[in-house]
């Protein structure tokens, strides 16, 4: 349990800083969760999530210093975080010529914000679940810029600002990378709806 004191932001940097007591602990009670949130939805899988969510814990841990606060403590986890997931999946597509991805285990309302557009879906368990699956492979599918952008903003409601911020780019490239991911998104959901075929990765 993170010591009372350690519960801000800035009580949190300021003993990641002096590596004080309980810091570890409560940089992982404070930012754990999202820090894997954020990991499962870019990597597709658990077991790369948690891969990344270590090596975002140890960076962060160990790096603290090379914080410059010119964005909030929260931002800079997130990049931190990001790059982490774009380096292993970069490595991965060197790795592998034909990548065969996990689909997310998670509901179909996690993803559905991108869907608010199709009122007249049937309402039917199992084409829900499709549905969803149909989403999350479509944005597996997404180049390594435009799904983070999109994960960051529908999936973990940071703000424009929030992800500028983070990923160290301006609103506008921002802006522009989530429409091109939402529209690939749509048009895969599209096609499945009136032809049936789902996305490749």
């Amino acid at each position: 349990m993170a010591q009372p004191e350690l519960n801000t932001d800035d009580a949190l940097l300021e003993a990641l800083l002096a590596k004080a007591d309980g810091a570890a602990e409560a940089l992982v009670e404070r930012y754990g969760g999202r820090i894997y949130g954020l990991a499962l939805r870019m990597m597709g899988n658990p077991a790369d999530a948690q891969e990344v969510t270590q090596e975002a814990l140890l960076t962060i841990y160990n790096k603290a210093g090379s914080f410059e606060r010119r964005s909030a403590f929260s931002s800079w986890i997130y990049r931190v975080t990001a790059n982490a997931a774009l380096m292993r999946l970069r490595k991965r597509k060197r790795q592998q010529a034909e990548l065969s991805l996990e689909t997310l285990q998670e509901p179909l309302g996690e993803s559905s914000r991108i869907l608010e557009d199709w009122r007249r879906i049937p309402s039917s368990d199992a084409l829900n679940h499709e549905l969803g699956e149909v989403i999350q492979s479509a944005v597996q599918a997404l180049p390594d810029e435009y799904r983070v952008v999109l994960v960051m903003k529908d999936m973990e409601e940071q703000s424009l600002e929030e992800i500028a911020a983070a990923l160290e780019q301006t609103v506008g490239a921002v802006k522009t990378r989530l429409h091109r991911a939402r529209m690939a998104v749509r048009k895969a959901v599209t096609v499945y709806l009136h032809e049936g075929r789902r996305p490749t990765t």
